[in-house]
């Protein structure tokens, strides 16, 4: 008479070992992993930033224009690039039907000309603990602009909305209504008169910039919030922009 043969398997022991097994691989694994998906996310800004320039280089120099970049978050804090020209004077605007190109999530950028501010200064334009966009003015927000030739220049833009109906940038009533994607950075109201007259809006120009900085948003929120040039963006290294080509330039190319 034949026997049944007793079903074999693993222990509650055994299955408790290979479960502490992977749990220890998968955290000497998961740092590696982190980094190499920031690393991506940062070669991948890089790349679309690369474009981006060629873009508004190629832009300027076949319409005869000034022309560049305007380096902007929308309301949810994510950053964008987008394609502005000047429309008139110091006055640039969204180039007509150039959709904005959305950055890597976790990564932002700021202008290289923090460094020019003083010192006292500098943390100040980086503390943007109440998600107040005006007091970024120049540092997370700013902008890049070619000449009619095709060369990176130093202009003082005063970013401005095409038009009432501008869904792309805006003041921060249009904004917030849902009409506009991006405030138009450095917007304030006053009124005049008694009674007063309805809101009058005026912009604050600033000056453009010839690199930035790409930094990770989660060691720079992490950084106390009144030394985050200090401890964090002082550490990071800037990438220039050549004046005639328009590429980027790392230090460690030079």
């Amino acid at each position: 008479m034949k026997h049944k043969r007793k079903a074999e398997g693993y222990s509650l022991v055994e299955l408790l070992v290979v479960v502490a097994i992977i749990g220890i691989l998968l955290g000497l694994t998961m740092p590696s992993f982190n980094s190499m998906m920031k690393s991506q996310q940062i070669t991948s800004t890089k790349t679309l930033i690369r474009t981006a320039l060629t873009q508004a280089q190629v832009y300027a120099s076949s319409n005869q224009k000034y022309a560049g970049l305007r380096f902007q978050s929308d309301t949810k804090g994510r950053p964008h690039i987008i394609l502005i020209e000047n429309t008139h004077d110091t006055t640039y605007a969204p180039i007509p039907n150039a959709r904005p190109v959305a950055l890597p999530e976790g990564i932002g950028l700021i202008s290289a000309s923090i460094d020019i501010l003083a010192p006292a200064n500098r943390d100040l334009y980086l503390d943007d603990s109440n998600n107040d966009q005006y007091c970024l003015l120049g540092a997370t927000t700013f902008t890049i602009i070619f000449s009619p030739t095709g060369q990176l220049v130093i202009k003082t833009p005063i970013v401005h909305p095409r038009n009432d109906f501008d869904q792309t940038m805006n003041v921060a009533a249009v904004v917030e209504a849902g009409g506009a994607r991006f405030y138009c950075d450095g917007w304030y109201t006053d009124s005049f008169g008694n009674p007063p007259h309805a809101p009058v809006y005026y912009c604050l120009s600033e000056d453009s910039t010839m690199g930035l900085y790409i930094y990770e948003k989660e060691p720079m929120q992490e950084a106390n919030s009144n030394l985050r040039y200090t401890e964090y963006v002082s550490l990071l290294q800037p990438l220039l922009i050549n004046t005639y080509t328009g590429k980027l330039i790392e230090l460690d190319d030079l």
